[in-house]
C-alpha cells in the first residue's frame, strides 16, 4: 500500500471518527438540554404553585381576620311592619349574650324568617312584614253582661286582655249596641280613657 493511501485513510478515518464524535456530543448536548429545561420548568411550576396556594391561603385568613362580628356592647333593632294596619314598631335592644361575637351570615341564619337590613360591629337591623295588627289595636266587647277587652291582632284572631267589672246594663242603650258590635280602639291612652268614661 502506497504512503499517500495510507496518509489518505488514516485522514478520512480521523475525520469520520471526529465527526461521530461531534454527532453524538451535540446529540447529548440537546437531550440534556432538553431534560435540564423540563426539570427547570418543573421546578417553576411548582414553585408558581406553592406561590399562589400560599396567596389564597393569606387572602381566606385575611378575610376571616377582618370578618364583623357582633359586640358585646352591640344594639339589635327589631323592626315589624304589619300588614293589617300599616303601623311600624321599633324596638331597640342590648343585643343577647347568644349573639356576641356572630357574624353577619351567621346573624343571617339564626334569623332566617327576617331580613338583615343592616349589619355592623355595634349595631344590626332585623326586618319583618307580619301579617296582623299591631299590639296597639283593641277590641271592646259585651261579655256575659260586662265590658271585655280583647287585642286585636286579625279579624279572626283577638286574645282576652281584660274582662272589667263594667256592667253594660249601666251604659246607655247607644253604647250597649255599640258593644254588641264591638268598639275598636287605637292605643292603649285611647283604651283607658274610654274604660274610665264607661266606669264613671
Amino acid at each position: 500500500m502506497s504512503k499517500i493511501l495510507k496518509v489518505f485513510l488514516t485522514v478520512t478515518i480521523f475525520s469520520l471518527g471526529v465527526s461521530i464524535g461531534m454527532y453524538y456530543g451535540i446529540n447529548n448536548k440537546e437531550e440534556t438540554k432538553v431534560e435540564e429545561k423540563k426539570i427547570i420548568d418543573s421546578v417553576q411550576d411548582i414553585v408558581i404553585k406553592n406561590v399562589q396556594s400560599e396567596k389564597k391561603k393569606n387572602d381566606v385568613e385575611e378575610v376571616v381576620a377582618q370578618e364583623v362580628r357582633v359586640s358585646p356592647y352591640a344594639k339589635m333593632v327589631i323592626e315589624k311592619k304589619f300588614s293589617k294596619c300599616g303601623h311600624t314598631t321599633v324596638n331597640i335592644l342590648d343585643v343577647p349574650k347568644e349573639l356576641v361575637n356572630l357574624t353577619e351570615s351567621e346573624i343571617r341564619e339564626k334569623y332566617s324568617g327576617w331580613e338583615l337590613t343592616s349589619f355592623s360591629e355595634k349595631e344590626f337591623t332585623l326586618y319583618r312584614i307580619i301579617e296582623a295588627n299591631c299590639d296597639d289595636h283593641y277590641v271592646l266587647k259585651d261579655e256575659d253582661g260586662y265590658i271585655a277587652v280583647y287585642a286585636e291582632f286579625t279579624d279572626e284572631i283577638k286574645n282576652l286582655v281584660e274582662k272589667t267589672e263594667i256592667d253594660v246594663n249601666s251604659l246607655r242603650e247607644e253604647d250597649r249596641l255599640d258593644l254588641a258590635e264591638g268598639i275598636r280602639i287605637y292605643g292603649k291612652e285611647e283604651l283607658t280613657s274610654l274604660i274610665e268614661d264607661f266606669g264613671s
